[in-house]
């Protein structure tokens, strides 16, 4: 939910930027604990392309989150 919000709010099909926190990634049991990025071995035997999922980053990131405006996107 998180990265749909994301995307939508920073300018969806026109740019948007898809991204989830650490946190959120965590929660799917997908992601590498030690590299924190999505488990390649998983994702192959669940048969998820990676393309599919967002980018992992810290919730600090300072740009990786993009920017909107009080007009929207």
């Amino acid at each position: 939910m998180d990265s749909w919000l994301i995307w939508n709010l920073t300018g969806g099909a026109n740019g948007g930027v898809h991204v989830t926190d650490v946190t959120n990634a965590g929660r799917t049991l997908l992601m590498n604990l030690h590299t924190l990025d999505w488990d390649e071995e998983l994702l192959a035997l669940l048969d998820i392309p990676r393309a599919m999922l967002p980018a992992i980053a810290a919730s600090s990131h300072p740009t990786r989150y993009g920017n909107t405006s009080a007009d929207g996107p």
